[in-house]
């Protein structure tokens, strides 16, 4: 079997490891060689970071290291570009007591075994090739989230022997082949539930299952004879007790009394040691003997009796030595097992040499060699206050660690003669110790830690004083050896819980650092240059293409922040983690100068605390330059003018945000020239002392057999803002001090997981439950839910004493059969309140949102009344989670009035046409609504972004305003759309002075183009087009990197999709001919058959080039195509969606500059 080593780990369930047989913590050394060996120069074995995190467990395995990390199996061959992650969502439980184990990996033949977590299966066995796709769970022994807590695994014969739970059986020995087929249970040594392998925290005395003569030995307790050693082949009748050595069943795990040492081997024989033994009745017979078995019950026989207890075996010269309280030697036989010499110490063998250190209690510490025989073994040197077991060969010398009568602990070598026994250094001078630990060799040096007096230092020696030097600052210990490298960590001493982990470094190894590059483009893909883009570290200017490169980014965590005079950027930042190069981190950028005819465009900053005053400038086209405007912003806290208004010009003026306002979001509204503009959300208030806070997320539920775009809105974000789910960092987006964008990836766990948004100075909010992962491939993923934004009422303002209908949408996540009558039950004022009655969804499919059946309400008095919604609320239909079936919304019952009729959007423009096609986030809203007689005049209009979520299936709210002034007809309002490529709709409400409101039937349609986008492997971004007669339709996509597919329909049920779905990199296109076009809804999809970045063009016409001439795209066999679109194409935002703002701030128009503040009102 490979060598294996491991650092960082956790023992669960109580479990404590024994060393790995032969030296315990001394390390076996080379040849004694008789000429000093040359030393590499210090400048070439400085520690280089390879990997920052936690690194577990590690095993050479095709000719390079792997090793288990917190968030995934990873592998290095030395280098930074080729430190790379095999599998992600696997991990295993690190603790800060860094305890090395051997067994937690298994290489045979092919294929690496080992042992790793997920939140889904536990802790099981897992396979590897070494490539992701290679890398999976062998078998889920124990069903279910518990684990059945794989160790041991042991390589012999045909199979990997390991120790498992399957919940039924308790801990037994099983065996695998690698397949789930081949993977089963051995023998239930001790029957039922019971265990036969200990594992309790009581007992710290197990030993891994070693691996002799094709068959497994180890410990086992069958429930009769007690804790004795057994053997398997992989058979049921191959797998039994050795020999009961201590008669009858005298169990360890209170006693810790007997137990078995460790192994050695000699002559294709396997020897080991016990402890007391013990008769049927208890009595003692002896202490401590040596054993040794051919792996028969006949050939397990006593060499020794009274030996003490055998450990530290090693064979030297033919003959096996041990120690207890004495060194021992044996040929295997009783005769030839006698002792050496009265010495204590660990013995090493250095060449023809043994070294051993001896000390009595009370005496000096002496430093021994031995030849093997009684009168060749002889004292070195004394006078030693103490003498480490910690010792390693390199030359002619053994070097160790020791102190003297003079000098503390320090680094000291011996060639075997008194006068050969020397202190290297006296690292920290006279009496004070540095404390050298972690000694190895490498490139013929030594290499230790050590403290000069300051600080833990790790440091290299040839053997010499002056050769003996510091190489960094912190201490780092070897964890294995592959292929000339030395691969460290850092030791236990290093490692706390608050900092990274304790990472993966190279000894001795020039590597190259990371970069991370990306393009700054406009809104139409041209590049930007003069771009700086920063890590908080260095910066990079992007050049005339638009493309900026950082070098020299070492593994870590960045957040990226670009930066242009005049120029706003989406995302305004980017959280990054890099462990190799990094690439695509794209960034749009959009003129803060004005662009056309709107009075008000944009308000810079966009954010400030209210502990002070907020400088801004606010753009725009038309402001008069003889007067100030007049400019306030608008919230439901009030209506607030901005102060000390400086006209410049006619497209830009200065003013002060005024402190003290409410943390917030507002709206600005500027008034000049006898115009008047309003820039919805146009300025966060932020509090200075306020954490992060989480007020919505969206989606708030996926399934994992895709990734999820996750938007998580709230305020107090800042630059350096990451997102964690539960305890996994998340590739995120900062759109704005109140709104993040993060990627949930496919494969993860279903359950409910904790939210969490960590500020760059370490403030934090959780949202316990903030998102929740659902199984796609479960038979039993049912739930019922809904939300606010759901609960409808028609007309949308009820009156008093006048019907109204209620209704709820209700959303069903998973599923497999279609429900019928679902019923939601409406109470008022509590959950457990008045009963308004019941509504009926009489068909509900997997995966979908019907509405309720509308029930007739009547509201006795006026004011505020908060509505519950009930979901199944006999619980008839089984859910994995009720826990949301309860929605509530508050409502305001208006006087009865004369005007009870709604106004009417009549029409809704975006930038002034009609067009569904945009490629800047900025857009003009234009909002024309009328109000019928009686009518009151329109008053105010709501504006609420919605797109589409695949996962869930379901359209979203993504972003909403408060109640706009409509103040001209048509009104404009400047609108920016969330950063997320693809379709999205408008949909806008009207509400007149009466109160009365509109319902959401006015909708616009809107493609957001990026000039740059990515998705994710089985990720689909859906846009939208409307086609008239005679128009042809051409899609192109420029695959920019990965392999992206692109699928075209219609709205025409019988017609199939066109499709071009080629292999690679490769740029797709479908045409479509006029006379192939039925007017109407056509929708195109694109989708990351792997990871991709692309471009998407299209051109709608009167005529394009005839199908057959196709000038791109074609169509790969081997792809499976979509039997239907993503999105129904009759699917769009329900006219009943949107939860509306209950508060209506009040604005009086002034004459003048003077500003008039009215009070809020709630109608």
């Amino acid at each position: 079997m490979t060598r294996m080593n491991c650092v960082n780990t956790s023992l669960t369930r109580g479990m404590r490891l024994l060393a790995l047989p032969l030296l315990f913590t001394a390390m076996l050394l080379a040849s004694l060689t008789s000429y000093r060996m040359p030393v590499v120069q210090a400048a070439d074995q400085t520690p280089v970071l390879l990997h920052n995190g936690f690194i577990g467990w590690s095993v050479e395995f095709q000719g390079m290291l792997f090793f288990m990390t917190t968030n995934g199996l990873w592998k290095s061959d030395g280098t930074t570009q080729g430190t790379v992650s095999v599998k992600d969502g696997i991990s295993d439980d690190f603790p800060i007591s860094l305890i090395e184990r051997g067994d937690y990996f298994a290489v045979k033949d092919d294929i690496l075994f080992f042992r790793a977590r997920t939140s889904a299966n536990g802790t099981e066995l897992w396979r590897s090739n070494g490539t992701p796709d290679g890398t999976s769970i062998v078998k889920d022994i124990y069903p279910g989230v518990n684990g059945s807590i794989v160790s041991g695994l042991t390589v012999a014969g045909d199979y990997v022997f390991f120790f498992a739970d399957d919940g039924v059986h308790g801990i037994e020995l099983w065996k695998s082949d690698g397949s789930e087929a081949g993977t089963a249970l051995v023998k239930d040594i001790n029957p039922g539930i019971q265990n036969s392998w200990m594992y309790t925290a009581n007992y710290n005395n197990y030993t891994i299952p070693f691996a002799f003569n094709n068959k497994v030995f180890f410990l086992a307790d069958d429930g009769v004879h007690g804790v004795e050693l057994w053997r398997s082949d992989g058979t049921l009748d191959g797998t039994f007790l050795l020999k009961d050595i201590s008669s009858g069943n005298r169990s360890p795990y209170n006693s810790a009394t007997y137990h078995f040492i460790n192994y050695g081997v000699l002559n294709n024989e396997l020897y080991f040691g016990t402890m007391h033994i013990f008769d049927e009745n208890n009595s003692h017979v002896t202490f401590g003997s040596l054993w040794k078995t051919d792996g028969t019950q006949n050939g397990t026989i006593m060499v020794k009796v009274d030996t003490g207890n055998p450990s530290s075996m090693l064979v030297f010269n033919n003959q096996l030595f041990f120690r207890s309280d004495r060194l021992w030697r044996s040929d295997g036989s009783e005769e030839g097992t006698i002792p050496i010499a009265n010495l204590n110490g660990i013995p090493i063998v250095a060449g023809d040499t043994l070294f051993i250190s001896h000390q009595e209690q009370g005496s000096s510490a002496q430093l021994w060699k031995s030849d093997g025989t009684p009168a060749g073994t002889m004292l070195v040197k004394d006078g030693f206050g103490w003498i480490n077991s910690e010792k390693v060969f390199m030359g002619e010398n053994v070097f160790f660690t020791a102190n003297n009568a003079v000098h503390g602990t320090e680094l000291w070598k011996s060639n075997g003669t008194p006068a050969g026994t020397v202190m290297v250094k006296d690292i920290n001078p006279l009496s004070a110790s540095s404390g050298p630990r972690n000694l190895f060799t490498h490139n013929n040096a030594i290499f230790f830690n050590a403290n000069d007096g300051a600080t833990a230092r790790f440091w290299q020696s040839d053997g010499t004083a002056e050769g003996t030097i510091k190489l960094a600052d912190g201490a780092f210990k070897k964890i294995n050896e592959v292929a000339g490298h030395a691969f460290l960590t850092r030791p236990r001493e290093e490692y706390v819980p608050s900092n990274s982990g304790n990472g993966l470094y190279i000894l001795g190894t020039p590597t190259t650092p990371h970069t991370i590059a990306g393009r700054v483009t406009t809104s139409n893909g041209s590049g930007l240059a003069g771009v700086t883009v920063s890590d908080g570290t260095r910066t990079a200017t992007t050049n005339a293409s638009g493309d900026y490169t950082l070098t020299g980014v070492s593994a870590g965590s960045y957040t990226l922040v670009p930066a242009l005079a005049d120029y706003s950027f989406s995302p305004n930042s980017r959280s990054v983690s890099i462990s190799a190069n990094l690439a695509a981190q794209d960034f749009t950028a959009t003129p803060l100068e004005p662009q056309g005819e709107e009075l008000v465009q944009s308000l810079t900053p966009s954010e400030g605390l209210n502990n002070q005053a907020t400088a801004v400038t606010v753009r725009g086209n038309g402001f008069a330059t003889n007067t100030p405007p007049i400019a306030r912003l608008l919230s439901t806290a009030g209506v607030f003018a901005l102060t000390d208004v400086a006209a410049e010009t006619t497209t830009r003026f200065s003013a002060n945000v005024p402190a003290g306002l409410e943390p917030g979001l507002y709206d600005l509204i500027v008034t000049s020239n006898g115009r008047t503009g309003i820039l919805p959300n146009a300025f966060m208030v932020l509090s200075p002392s306020a954490d992060p806070f989480i007020s919505t997320v969206v989606p708030d539920a996926g399934f994992n057999d895709r990734p999820v775009e996750v938007v998580i809105q709230g305020a107090n974000f800042d630059v350096g803002a990451a997102v964690y789910l539960g305890e996994t960092m998340l590739n995120s987006s900062r759109l704005s001090s109140r709104s993040l964008m993060a990627v949930v990836p496919a494969g993860v766990a279903p359950g409910s997981y904790s939210l969490r948004v960590t500020n760059g100075d370490g403030k934090q909010v959780v949202l316990a439950n903030g998102y929740t992962v659902l199984d796609a491939a479960s038979e039993l993923n049912d739930d019922l839910l809904s939300n606010s934004d759901y609960l409808w009422l028609d007309p949308v303002l009820p009156r008093v004493n006048h019907p109204v209908q209620l209704g709820l949408l209700v959303e069903r996540m998973g599923g497999k059969n279609t429900l019928e009558a679902v019923e939601v039950l409406f109470r008022r004022d509590a959950a457990d309140g008045p009963e308004l009655g019941r509504g009926v969804v009489n068909f509900l499919d997997p995966r979908s949102m019907e509405s309720t059946t509308p029930i007739t309400v009547t509201f006795d008095a006026t004011g505020e009344v908060t509505i519950y919604a009930i979901i199944d609320p006999d619980g008839v239909i089984a859910e994995h989670n009720e826990q949301n079936n309860i929605v509530q919304r508050t409502i305001i019952v208006a006087p009865a009035g004369n005007d009870q009729v709604p106004p009417v959007v009549e029409q809704i423009r975006i930038n002034g046409g009609a067009e569904a096609a945009v490629t800047a986030a900025q857009i003009n809203v234009d909002v024309r609504a009328s109000d019928p007689a009686p009518g009151s005049g329109v008053g105010h209009v709501n504006i609420i972004e919605y797109i589409y979520s695949d996962s869930i299936k379901r359209w979203v709210a993504i972003e909403r305003s408060a109640w706009l002034p409509y103040l001209t007809t048509p009104a404009n309002y400047r609108w920016t759309l969330q950063p997320l490529a693809g379709m999205r709709y408008i949909q806008v409400r009207a509400r007149d002075g009466a109160g009365n409101i509109s319902v959401g039937q006015a909708r616009r349609l809107v493609n957001y183009i990026v000039s740059n986008d990515r998705i994710a492997r089985d990720q689909t971004r859906v846009y939208r087009y409307m086609l008239d007669p005679g128009q042809a339709f051409e899609v192109n996509l420029e695959v920019l990197e990965g392999d992206a597919d692109l699928y075209v329909w219609s709205s025409q049920a019988d017609q199939s999709a066109w499709v071009s779905n080629q292999s690679g990199s490769v740029n797709e296109q479908v045409r479509i001919t006029a006379d192939q076009v039925v007017p109407g809804l056509y929708q195109v999809e694109v989708y990351g058959y792997s990871a991709a970045s692309y471009r998407l063009t299209t051109n709608i016409g009167a005529s394009v080039a005839n199908a057959a001439s196709l000038a791109n795209g074609g169509i790969d066999p081997s792809k499976t195509q979509p039997t239907m679109p993503v999105v129904p194409l009759s699917s769009i935002p329900s006219e009943h969606m949107g939860n509306l703002p209950v508060a209506v701030p009040e604005l009086e128009q002034p004459a003048t500059g003077n500003m008039v503040y009215l009070p809020l009102v709630r109608r």
